[in-house]
């Protein structure tokens, strides 16, 4: 590949990573806010599942997998555990739960890829 070549594609590359870091971002305010406010909408949801299974497909690095779903999993007990909150529990365990609802398909994906890369593209090479 000319220089030229690999630069557009470093920059093209560079971009959308750009476009998937913010995607995840808006994803994870937006679920926690809807899980946090309690709206429930079918197509929101539908959205945000979508948005989760592409971002874990393209934008996480699949051996990262065992640090992210932890994450994940703690969130997951941290959301449990601040329902007994008396004021304001309500809203920051939906708030969590709205982020396990979205982080839970991003972990899923990281999964199959490593699966994947690790286990099945050896069997075709």
């Amino acid at each position: 590949m000319s220089p030229s070549k690999t630069a557009k594609k470093a920059a093209q590359t560079s971009s959308m990573d750009t476009v998937w870091m913010w995607l995840y971002a808006l994803g994870m305010v937006v679920a926690g806010l809807a899980g946090g406010l309690g709206f429930q909408n079918d197509i929101l949801t539908w959205v945000l599942l979508l948005v989760a299974v592409l971002v874990g497909l393209f934008y996480f690095n699949y051996e990262e997998i065992g640090e992210f779903g932890l994450r994940a999993v703690i969130l997951y007990f941290a959301q449990a555990a601040l329902g007994m909150v008396p004021v304001v529990g309500g809203f920051i365990s939906g708030f969590f739960g709205g982020w396990v609802f979205f982080l839970f398909p991003v972990v899923l994906m990281m999964a199959l890829k490593f699966f994947w890369h690790k286990r099945l593209a050896p069997l075709f090479s």
